[in-house]
C-alpha cells in the first residue's frame, strides 16, 4: 500500500468538517430537529474511528475508503437530522464494519 502525506489526511478532514457544518445549517434551518442520543453515540463512535484510521502510523485503509467513510458520515447525519434514526444508526455500523477496528499501537 502506498504512503499517505499528512497534507491529504488533513484535507480530508478539513472537508468532512466542511461536509458536516453544511449538512447541519441546511438541516438544522430547514427542520429545526436534533440529534437523538443513539444517533450522538453512534456519531462519535464513527467519527472517532474514522479520525484514527486517518492518523494511523500504519494505515489500514486507504483514502478512498475514508472519503467514503466521510461521506456515509454525512449521509448518516443527514438521516438523523432527518428523523431517521434506524436508518442513520444501520448507516454508522456500515462505516465501522467497512474501517475496522484500529488498536492502540497502531495509532500515532
Amino acid at each position: 500500500m502506498r504512503q499517505v502525506s499528512t497534507f491529504s489526511r488533513s484535507m480530508f478532514a478539513l472537508l468532512a468538517a466542511a461536509g458536516w457544518l453544511g449538512v447541519t445549517m441546511n438541516v438544522s434551518a430547514a427542520h429545526e430537529r436534533t440529534f437523538t442520543k443513539a444517533c450522538a453515540e453512534h456519531d462519535v463512535k464513527v467519527m472517532t474511528l474514522i479520525e484514527d484510521h486517518g492518523a494511523a502510523a500504519a494505515p489500514l485503509v486507504g483514502n478512498e475508503t475514508l472519503s467514503k467513510a466521510g461521506l456515509m458520515l454525512i449521509e448518516a447525519r443527514h438521516a438523523c437530522y432527518g428523523g431517521r434514526e434506524a436508518e442513520a444508526v444501520a448507516i454508522y455500523d456500515r462505516i465501522a464494519a467497512m474501517l475496522g477496528p484500529i488498536s492502540v499501537s497502531q495509532s500515532n
